[in-house]
Formats: structure tokens, sequence, C-alpha cells
């Protein structure tokens, strides 16, 4: 399983909890699927996280996002 999490939308704002990507530079931005170019060696010998429990809030005016997580930073 690569990612599972559980979502509540309200007008203004979203939340997300459970197991969420680490959104840590260009490769943290899109999923694995996603990547156009190849894994980093930081990426392939796991420096950084790619995901982990925790909470995720996510606002969005246009044209402006803004998202705030929270994670336990054992992700293994």
């Amino acid at each position: 399983m690569v990612m599972a999490s559980v979502t509540a939308r309200s007008k203004w704002l979203d939340l997300r909890a459970g197991l969420l990507p680490i959104p840590n530079g260009y490769e943290g931005a899109f999923p694995e699927w996603e990547w156009s170019l190849p894994a980093t060696k930081v990426r392939r010998q796991n420096w950084f996280a790619r995901r982990d429990f925790g909470l995720q809030l996510q606002a969005q005016t246009a044209p402006f996002t803004t998202s705030l997580t929270v994670h336990n930073g054992e992700s293994g």
C-alpha cells in the first residue's frame, strides 16, 4: 500500500489523516509514478522519508494554496 488516508472537506479547508506523502523538494511534490526524471541518489538511499503517518491541513483560495503536514518522523 503506497498511500492510505481519510479525507474530510469543508468550504474552506481540507483535512487528511493517515499515511501521507512528505513533500521534500521536487521529488516529494509528486508521487513516484508521476516522476519525469530518474530518482536521485538521495531518494534511492532513502535519506528523506517519502511518506509517513500524520495529519495534513490544506486551504485553497484561488490562486493560492497553503498546506501544513504534521507527522511523527519515524517512517523507516
